[in-house]
């Protein structure tokens, strides 16, 4: 069994935080693609445009041809993934609640102390947690 590099957890952690806020960053990010910035136009009362509009379908072009759009999306999805594994089992859950759904920031130290694990235990078990997720999006090292 290969190990997952530090950098690798690291990133994987990152994920996680940045799961806590999907939701909005999506919103944001589907606001920018349906309302672009455009000039002003200066040709008051002019002529109508030639451009045929089927705006339902231009808004769902630039949705799927976003990369960000697709990359927040594709984030969304794997992480609730990892959730949903996460809450079969109470103990992982729990360390999943403390480390990113909490109010508090509590650092992996004071996970152990608050569940009465040692610091090398709790480790083995981040590294079970973020290992879910590297399994899902296919990171292999």
């Amino acid at each position: 069994m290969e190990k997952l590099r530090k950098a690798t957890l690291k990133y994987l952690e990152q994920q996680l935080e940045d799961y806590q806020t999907i939701n909005d960053e999506i919103a944001r990010r589907m606001l920018v693609l349906d309302f672009p910035w455009q000039e002003s136009d200066t040709n008051i009362g002019g002529g109508r445009g030639s451009k045929i509009s089927k705006e339902p379908e231009s808004i769902m072009f630039r949705h799927m041809s976003d990369t960000e759009l697709q990359t927040k999306l594709a984030l969304k999805e794997n992480c609730s993934k990892a959730v949903k594994i996460f809450e079969q089992d109470n103990q992982q859950y729990e360390i999943y609640k403390l480390r990113f759904l909490s109010s508090n920031y509590y650092s992996w130290r004071e996970i152990a102390d608050i569940m009465h694990f040692s610091v090398a235990m709790i480790y083995k078990k981040r590294y079970r947690l973020l290992k879910v997720l590297a399994d899902i999006q296919g990171i292999k090292e």
